[in-house]
């Protein structure tokens, strides 16, 4: 699996069902270059596309129950990385790495409202 496709089932599981416009701007690339991504995934069974109720033209991408289980395995796999990573810590370096984490946190933040 290429990275552009687990980015997109990564923006899927956090947004749910998106339009391709929406797909292509949060991924940062071109609508083609999205729905070529798209078709792969589609053809792997991972995420399907529903037609708007309002608007048949208009189509929203769709993680599927295939595409939800490779999200937690693929979740699985980085939490046991980071349970491994965070296990040769010092208890004091792992309070350290929290403080980190909430001052980009909040510096996040901070330019999200800007």
């Amino acid at each position: 699996m290429t990275v552009a496709q687990k980015q997109l089932l990564y923006i899927l599981d956090l947004n749910g069902p998106q339009r391709m416009s929406e797909i292509a701007r949060l991924s940062g690339v071109t609508l083609p270059a999205a729905t070529a991504v798209v078709d792969r995934l589609v053809e792997a069974g991972l995420v399907e596309r529903h037609s708007e109720p309002n608007d048949r033209l208009v189509m929203r991408i769709a993680l599927t129950e295939k595409g939800r289980k490779m999200i937690a395995s693929m979740n699985s796999v980085h939490e046991r990385r980071l349970r491994d990573v965070l296990e040769k810590l010092t208890p004091e370096e792992r309070t350290a790495l929290v403080e980190h984490f909430r001052s980009i946190y909040d510096l996040l933040t901070l330019i999200e409202t800007r």
